[in-house]
């Protein structure tokens, strides 16, 4: 049996994730993995995301996460003018995966044992990169979040990527979770 301390239990989920364990989450179009997953028994989230940093402001508002427990790497082709208190990296091209993969070694550091790091959906790097080079960056990405002992969610919309890929990405992780309404 696993004690509360050892776990994060997900408020409204039912799920529970193990500090450490990095888990290929499916979600409906548009959804992050924060909405239905919200870290509310960790410490610092490090979020990967395409939405505007001020949706991801107000998403994390919205789960009672402090926003300053949060930092944002956002993917986007273009800057953005935002200068709320979100803390977060300058925007990099969801088609540069080194660049992506640069911050989020930046930003890792930054994290310890039962931390977060949620990734919204991989399926908008389908749009920019190759499938192997996606689940090459997911490798890298749990592998090291979970040497850290930093809980990883990668979110993902399985209509927008397939079967193959999706079957692939979950041999990468630890564990796969539906949460599609």
């Amino acid at each position: 049996m696993t004690s509360q301390s050892e776990t994060h239990k997900q408020r409204g989920t039912g799920q529970q994730f193990r500090p450490g364990k990095q888990v290929l989450v499916s979600v409906n179009s548009m959804q992050s993995p924060l909405e239905r997953c919200s870290p509310t028994t960790a410490g610092r989230v490090l979020l990967i995301s395409s939405a505007s940093p001020v949706r991801v402001q107000r998403r994390i508002e919205n789960r009672g996460i402090a926003i300053e427990d949060v930092g944002l790497i956002p993917l986007s082709e273009s800057e953005y003018a935002y200068d709320g208190p979100l803390c977060h990296t300058d925007p990099v091209s969801p088609g540069d995966l080194t660049g992506l993969s640069i911050e989020f070694v930046k930003a890792l550091d930054s994290l310890l044992s039962g931390d977060w790091v949620v990734f919204d959906d991989l399926a908008t790097l389908t749009m920019y990169v190759d499938d192997q080079d996606i689940v090459r960056l997911v490798t890298h990405l749990s592998r090291q979040t979970s040497e850290r002992d930093v809980t990883g969610l990668y979110g993902v919309t399985r209509s927008a990527i397939g079967e193959n890929l999706y079957r692939v990405l979950g041999q990468s992780v630890d564990r796969t979770v539906d949460l599609q309404q």
